[in-house]
């Protein structure tokens, strides 16, 4: 795998597992919260066992929107670079920030559409753009490299 196939790879994978650890995360606070899973029959669990399923559903939801989401923020970069090549010149804010927030918007929104149907799209175009503002930071160029 050479170019922009590679590329892809990498960022879908960077991608999957920010969000796989994430939502590994929320699932053992959901899991130490005690959660209510769904709707019970009145009586409490004693321990934390019955509450532990939120650690793999956390970590398998999260991991496949990971998935989809690196996956096309990944392909709309690789177009949008092939589309303008970086002869051309860009306004500064666009090569630094803009292309990565726009992909990232659109890519939450491409997921969040066919999910929901309705106007809460919005939601995960912008769990797509803050996405594409935690990679923006991670990725920004040194000072002085």
């Amino acid at each position: 795998m050479t170019g922009p196939l590679r590329n892809i790879a990498v960022v879908t994978l960077r991608w999957t597992s920010a969000w796989a650890i994430l939502g590994l995360v929320v699932g053992i606070a959901l899991m130490l919260g005690r959660a209510e899973p769904i709707a019970e029959s009145g009586a409490k669990p004693l321990g934390l066992g019955p509450y532990a399923f939120w650690i793999p559903l956390g970590f398998g939801v999260a991991s496949v929107f990971g998935l989809l989401l690196g996956l096309i923020f990944a392909s709309l970069m690789a177009v949008v670079d092939l589309w303008w090549p970086s002869a051309k010149p860009r306004p500064a804010w666009f090569a630094s920030y803009g292309q990565r927030l726009l992909c990232g918007t659109v890519a939450g929104g491409l997921i969040g559409g066919p999910l929901t149907r309705d106007r809460n799209a919005v939601f995960f175009a912008g769990l797509g753009l803050v996405s594409a503002a935690v990679s923006s930071f991670v990725k920004k160029p040194k000072a002085g490299s």
